[in-house]
């Protein structure tokens, strides 16, 4: 096996045995907060006229 196939399978084999959220990937549902709160914030910013 080589070295690339190795990395390969040490990696699948550790990411398999944790779940997202213990990795601190956000939900979808947590996503989706997140930009809904980022939209809010630069339509206020817009419309004060503090553009980005």
């Amino acid at each position: 096996m080589n070295n690339r196939a190795e990395v390969r399978d040490f990696l699948t084999t550790r990411r398999a045995k944790i779940t997202p959220e213990q990795a601190g990937v956000p939900t979808a549902a947590q996503a989706l907060a997140l930009l809904a709160s980022w939209a809010a914030t630069e339509a206020v910013r817009h419309v004060a006229g503090k553009q980005a």
